[in-house]
C-alpha cells in the first residue's frame, strides 16, 4: 500500500484533487499502520500545502467508513485512535478555509 499510494500520488498528473486527498489521508493511515509516526508532521505539512493550492470552493466528498472501522479495531492504531477519527473528520469541511482550519488543529495536536 505504502508504495502504491506514493505511485499514484505522485505519478498521475491527473488525479482529481479530491481523489488525491482521500489518498493522502489514507498514506497517513497507512504510516501510523506501519509504525512510522516520524512522517505524519511532514505528510501533514505537505497536505496542508496541497489544499493551500486548491480553489476556495475546494471540499472533499470522500468516504472513510470502512477506513474507520479498520482503524476503531486494530491494536496498531490505539496510541493514534482519536487522532485519526479527527483526520477522517476533516473530509466534512465545506470550503478550503474550514478544511486548512481543521488541518491546523490536527497539525498542533499530533504526538509522535
Amino acid at each position: 500500500a505504502e508504495r502504491r499510494l506514493v505511485e499514484l500520488l505522485r505519478k498521475t498528473p491527473s488525479l482529481d484533487p479530491r481523489a488525491s486527498l482521500g489518498l493522502r489521508m489514507l498514506e497517513m493511515t497507512n504510516l501510523l499502520a506501519l509504525k512510522k509516526p516520524s512522517a505524519i508532521p511532514q505528510k501533514l505539512k505537505a497536505l496542508r500545502t496541497f489544499v493551500v493550492d486548491q480553489p476556495e470552493s475546494f471540499h472533499a466528498n470522500w468516504i472513510f467508513d470502512g477506513t474507520e472501522h479498520y482503524v476503531q479495531t486494530e491494536q496498531v492504531f490505539a496510541p493514534y485512535r482519536s487522532w485519526l477519527m479527527d483526520l477522517f473528520n476533516v473530509v466534512k469541511s465545506k470550503d478550503r478555509a474550514a478544511l486548512l482550519a481543521a488541518l491546523d488543529r490536527l497539525q498542533a495536536s499530533f504526538k509522535p
